[in-house]
């Protein structure tokens, strides 16, 4: 056990596990260490428009896009209405399909626009949808946008709205420029919301340093004023509140009086967790709706750095217990919905809902609604509170994920077949595919598995009804949407992220916007700033066969969740000997053991068959990097080695792997 201890603590001495030491083991694993709601343009006007309507029961329509994110994000929204309005059946929920264009448009942008709803919620659309926005605030409606798209030449105005984008702030607060999912933002939106109910609203606490006096608000950091005299007059003005001092003995600790002084930011998210912490509705509250948080954000591959770690760290427990809150009480499971959907999906059972868990079993599977055309079954699945109905969604979930896999896999076959044929669509740096047999619904699947296997920028374009369809996935260095922007003319709608953006055209323009895209030289789209996230790269420890073990498998795990700009920890095993190799699925994969290691531990190797096969044809010794984690196939629980790459041991060993530490 201690040689497994002095493993971890080696592997949190790396510069790449900064955030784990800094948020997983020096605040514990529940509290919600994240920035406060104030700090999120509109939050206060959306607050109050959501609570207005809450109380007055109005009609009120819940609109979600259709991936993950803007499905948890719906779910999270309409359990709060429909559980404190009055009359919870005006609250109406819509989700866009597959058949539907980008966003808030078309027949769809109609229904919003025909519906009796006074106040309408737009959930990780909008941002994009000003002019439409701007009718349905003629028409009397009152919006609320909550959404992270880059802003667009058609930009909502916050005139005709509550526009909550954390990219319209121009000092950003937020880690990773400011990348937090739509569910991130309904999240806070709530906590908003309770807080708005409750004294700390409108209080103002101070905090007086020989520097000036530094004022916070429900942990978002108002500034420094000369003195307490004209911060309380500057902030005074735009609202009476009480004033309540910092200084205490809690604060006398020196350290502690440096974050503040250095990092008032930090200080502000130390301030709200004390704030949720100590009062128990509060804490119950805001962890009840945590799990779609950490659903939406791992699925929708937000860095899990600084408040989104925390978010999923805290989720993913929820989540996992399926209780509306952690304090053991003995509370009932909240959605029963998500708790089928994890029971069917024979995840193994623990603690904590791990994030791989999440991004390769549970997102897919909710994602796939989306994808085929049926939205609503996974929405309807996270609303439904009958045990025995959840239950019956959940296997038409899963039933509609497995036809998902079969139509990735056509598109995949042919976009391979097409390519392979036609060297013309592969330019230096993008590739474009279209062909008129392939299926809509997984173009996001296929063109990010291009990207992978090309090395480039793909986009990918299929048919859908009278239009058609596309998706980028972006390289390192590129911006997506500015690579559409340069066909905007030619596009009925578009939008997205630097790393993937969707679009719409009329077929007979594809073959122009196939030529216009592969001609554009690549200065033109490229965008340094959005290079791979630092610390991304392959971090790796040293160790011995026989230190592979239950006990360290149990340590690293307690480091959970790992994503990207959080990478999980890697092993790296030296110059050893595979036996007992097993090919699976005609050698594209193998499980095999390795000499010295528990014989009750298999090291499996996905797609890495043939590259093994070959290093061992000639030396019968090789050099192992991969992660440890339990496997749960056929229903049997299990330690595994999962292989990430693999080298001859002289190659693997002079490539920055060092017994203490380094990166690939």
């Amino acid at each position: 056990m201690r040689r497994s201890q002095e493993l971890v603590e080696a592997l949190l001495a790396l510069p790449a596990y900064r955030m784990l030491r800094e948020d997983a083991l020096a605040f514990g694993g529940e509290q919600l260490f994240i920035h406060s709601p104030l700090y999120l343009p509109d939050i206060e006007k959306a607050a109050a428009w959501l609570r207005e309507a809450q109380e007055g029961g109005w009609p009120t329509l819940i609109v979600g896009d259709r991936d993950v994110d803007g499905v948890c994000s719906t779910a999270m929204i309409a359990a709060f209405l429909r559980e404190h309005s009055p009359e919870p059946e005006r609250v109406a929920l819509m989700v866009s399909d597959d058949g539907d264009d980008y966003g808030l448009s078309g027949a769809f942008f109609d229904q919003v626009m025909a519906s009796p709803a006074r106040l309408v919620v737009l959930l990780d659309m909008g941002t994009s949808n000003g002019p439409e926005i701007a009718a349905l605030a003629s028409a009397g409606k009152r919006i609320i946008v909550l959404d992270h798209h880059q802003l667009h030449d058609r930009i909502a105005d916050p005139l005709h709205c509550a526009f909550v984008n954390p990219m319209r702030l121009t000092q950003p607060v937020f880690e990773h420029n400011n990348k937090i999912a739509t569910v991130a933002l309904a999240f806070k939106l709530l906590l908003a919301c309770a807080l708005s109910h409750t004294r700390d609203w409108r209080r103002f606490c101070y905090l007086e340093t020989p520097e000036g006096c530094m004022v916070y608000r429900l942990g978002a950091y108002l500034g420094l004023a000369p003195s307490l005299e004209a911060a309380r007059e500057r902030l005074d003005k735009a609202a009476e509140g009480e004033w309540t001092s910092l200084y205490g003995d809690d604060l006398c600790d020196p350290a502690t009086m440096e974050i503040f002084q250095q990092r008032p930011l930090e200080a502000g998210r130390r301030l709200l967790a004390a704030l949720i912490q100590t009062r128990p509705r509060l804490r119950a509250f805001a962890q009840r709706h945590s799990d779609l948080a950490a659903l939406g954000l791992l699925t929708d591959i937000a860095p899990l750095v600084g408040e989104n770690r925390t978010l999923v760290r805290v989720g993913s427990r929820v989540a996992q217990r399926g209780q509306a809150n952690n304090s053991g009480s003995g509370a009932g499971v909240f959605r029963p919905g998500l708790r089928a959907l994890l029971d069917r999906l024979d995840l193994p059972e623990r603690d904590v809902l791990f994030s791989r868990d999440i991004a390769w079993s549970v997102g897919p599977t909710l994602n796939a609604a989306g994808r085929m055309g049926n939205t609503r079954l996974a929405l309807d699945l996270l609303m439904e509170e009958d045990v025995a109905q959840a239950a019956r969604l959940a296997q038409q979930l899963i039933a509609l994920n497995e036809e998902r896999k079969r139509r990735t896999g056509r598109n995949q076959e042919i976009a391979d077949q097409w390519l392979s044929s036609h060297p013309e669509c592969i330019g230096p740096g993008l590739l474009f595919c279209y062909h008129p047999d392939l299926k809509p619904g997984v173009s996001g699947i296929v063109a990010a598995r291009l990207s992978e296997r090309y090395d480039r920028t793909a986009v990918y374009v299929n048919l859908d009804g009278e239009r058609a369809k596309g998706s980028v996935r972006s390289t390192p260095g590129v911006d997506a949407v500015k690579l559409l922007e340069y066909a905007a003319d030619l596009l009925i709608q578009y939008g997205g992220h630097p790393e993937a953006a969707g679009f719409s055209l009329a077929p007979d323009r594809i073959a122009e916007l196939q030529k216009r895209l592969l001609s554009l030289p690549q200065e033109r789209y490229a965008a340094p700033e959005f290079a791979a996230t630092p610390g991304d790269a392959l971090v790796a420890i040293s160790v011995r066969p026989g230190e592979i073990s239950e006990e360290l498998y149990r340590l690293l795990s307690e480091l959970e969740p790992f994503g990207p700009g959080n990478p999980a920890p890697m092993l790296h095993l030296r110059n050893v000997t595979p036996a007992q190799i097993k090919p699976m699925k005609n050698g594209l994969h193998l499980r095999f053991q390795v000499q010295g290691m528990n014989p009750r531990i298999d090291a499996v190797a996905w797609r890495l068959g043939p590259k093994i096969q070959q290093l061992l044809d000639a030396s019968s010794s090789i050099d192992l990097v991969g992660a440890l984690e339990l496997s749960a196939f056929a229903g049997r629980r299990r330690l595994q080695f999962r292989v990430e790459e693999v080298q001859s041991a002289a190659a693997l060993s002079g490539s920055g792997v060092l017994d203490d530490g380094s990166v690939l």
